[in-house]
């Protein structure tokens, strides 16, 4: 059925799938009459706020939906707000016109829906690295030294920091109270991108080396190419999830949870590795680093070469769908934390 109201064709008879769940009401789709050529889908979304949306429109013809050519039909909203939202699909309408010429419906797909709500809960800070050292969240911003060659690297999503493999190629954000994440309940997660062929490097690094010191590290190992989350424990004991097979100048995203028993590590936003070890994380009073190891002020170690991208911190543990939000089937995403 199509409806004419001030030039807008309302175009009815909607089909809304969901990829994953989200309360999103009074879908409607509209294109404009006066030529230029414009799809545009309203929506709401209820009390809560989305990000990373993606929609689809096909056309009914003769009972069967058809897709919309892909290359005109793509969109992505970054960020919506609980409320009325509007997205342009296609601004090339009179170049495929059977999509409002036929009696048809428009089927309305959400491609993805993932939820700000969820994944800001608990988070300490987010470092998207896309140019610079800001903390994203919060306000635990970095200071490179000098080993940090670029901040302008391709990274996964935008650009990220390089880091030379020198003994100063690290980042520091200081030692505030927030990244001093102690209890039971921790979440660390970042892009990782190797070129160290020897030795040890750090993604991810707050505390020494020793257990009276506590803290929490990633940690990459060559020979043969394998990542460590370590949680070190008050009782004197260390959680340690190890998982092997890496390949070194690949992209990976790592995260790793600890809950007081269990610390898991997340392999491209899959479980692979559990390790049962009861206690909890003791206080650690070095800065968090990125890309070496916090053993400073005496002198940093275990420095990364390549690049690390979207490094966040939590302190509660996110579940198996939160971080495979966070994955995105290996795209990525710039989240609006």
């Amino acid at each position: 059925m199509k409806i004419f109201i001030a030039g807008i064709l309302i175009i009815t008879n909607i089909t809304v799938l969901f990829a994953q769940t989200a309360t999103i009401s009074n879908i409607r789709v509209t294109a404009l009459r006066d030529g230029s050529g414009m799809v545009e889908v309203q929506y709401d979304l209820e009390g809560q706020n989305a990000y990373n949306l993606s929609l689809e429109v096909s056309f009914d013809d003769s009972n069967t939906f058809t897709p919309i050519p892909a290359a005109h039909l793509s969109g992505d909203v970054l960020q919506q707000t609980s409320g009325t939202n509007k997205l342009l699909l296609w601004n090339g309408l009179a170049s495929f016109p059977d999509a409002y010429s036929k009696e048809s419906s428009l089927k309305v797909i959400v491609i993805q829906t993932m939820l700000k709500g969820n994944l800001i809960d608990g988070l300490v800070s987010y470092w998207n690295l896309n140019g610079n050292l800001n903390d994203a969240h919060n306000t635990n911003h970095g200071n490179a030294a000098s080993g940090v060659t670029s901040l302008k690297a391709e990274g996964v999503i935008n650009q990220c920091p390089y880091f030379n493999g020198s003994s100063n190629a690290y980042i520091t954000f200081g030692n505030d109270q927030s990244l001093n994440i102690t209890g039971t309940a921790i979440t660390m997660s970042a892009w990782v991108y190797n070129e160290k062929t020897t030795g040890l490097a750090d993604i991810i690094s707050k505390g020494r080396d020793y257990t009276s010191n506590y803290g929490y590290h990633l940690r990459w190992y060559n020979n043969p190419q394998s990542l460590n989350a370590i949680y070190r424990l008050t009782n004197g004991t260390n959680n340690t999830v190890r998982i092997t097979g890496l390949k070194n100048e690949t992209w990976y995203h790592i995260a790793s949870t600890f809950d007081g028993i269990y610390g898991k590590l997340y392999l491209n936003g899959q479980l692979v590795s559990v390790t049962e070890q009861h206690g909890s994380i003791g206080n650690a009073i070095t800065q968090f680093v990125i890309g070496a190891h916090s053993a400073g002020p005496s002198g940093w170690g275990y420095q990364w070469k390549g690049k690390i991208d979207e490094v966040a911190v939590w302190n509660r543990v996110l579940s198996e769908a939160e971080v495979q939000l966070l994955y995105n089937d290996s795209n990525g995403l710039s989240y609006p934390f």
